[in-house]
């Protein structure tokens, strides 16, 4: 149904320049059936239908005066809570990596003496006691911040 308001007001602004250059024939038949034609009919009592007059509705000042604004306004809506929706997913999902890399560091750091870190040059050196320390400290506090009571438990 939305796909198909935006395709008919396409088609009515794509049309209405043409519409202006058109005659239109307006016809009743023998049944009371009002007819309307762009053909000219040969044996009917017809008459022109002048194209440029339109309907406006009289709309107070402030107020809005089209139902596409109001379906614009609410796709807008629509996209912008879809797109909070996916933003929320992948906060969620970081959070979880983020509980798991720290549960992971400080299951490592407890249960190795000696911890090989890799420098950002390459070079490797071993970890002083106060650095594994310090470190522990920082990962449990990643813990209490990324992941709920319940995982810590």
């Amino acid at each position: 149904m939305y796909k198909l308001i935006p395709t008919l007001c396409l088609l009515l602004f794509t049309m209405s320049g043409n519409a202006q250059d058109t005659t239109v024939y307006r016809w009743v038949d023998k049944d009371n059936i009002v007819h309307f034609s762009h053909q000219h009919p040969s044996d009917k009592d017809f008459a022109k239908v002048d194209v440029r007059v339109a309907y406006a509705p009289v709309v107070p000042e402030g107020e809005k005066n089209s139902f596409v604004d109001d379906w614009l306004a609410e796709r807008q809506a629509q996209k912008e809570a879809k797109n909070e929706l996916e933003r929320a997913r992948q906060t969620s999902e970081l959070i979880e990596k983020n509980c798991e890399a720290a549960q992971v560091n400080l299951k490592l750091l407890g249960g190795f003496e000696r911890i090989l870190l890799k420098e950002p040059d390459g070079s490797s050196r071993l970890l002083t006691p106060e650095e594994k320390q310090e470190q522990r400290m920082l990962n449990k506090q990643h813990v209490d911040i990324y992941c709920d009571d319940n995982e810590n438990s």
